[in-house]
């Protein structure tokens, strides 16, 4: 079954075993990796049905000078279409 597998392969990762690498299923588990971190860093995090939608700024890093942050702005404007020329979902 499924379960006795991923239980079979989490035990192996656990122990060490360098033999599961050439089995480690990295593209399922590296968006995850990053979507963990990346909530950690995020000032704002947002779930939806089909998306993840993360937000940050330099202020919230606290990388920034007073002075630098006083000049920050927002930008305005739509970063991607949600859909393309043909009307088909542009990310997916």
């Amino acid at each position: 079954m499924l379960t006795d597998t991923i239980g079979d392969l989490k035990m192996q990762c656990l122990a060490g075993k360098e033999e599961i690498v050439p089995e480690f299923p990295m593209d399922a588990v590296v968006p995850f990796v990053g979507l963990y971190y990346g909530v950690q860093f995020a000032e704002a995090a947002g779930f939806d049905k089909d998306f993840v939608s993360l937000g940050g700024s330099l202020k919230h890093l606290e990388l920034l000078t007073e002075k630098q942050n006083g000049l920050l702005k927002p930008i305005d404007g739509d970063f991607y279409n949600e859909q393309n020329k043909k009307g088909e979902q542009a990310l997916l």
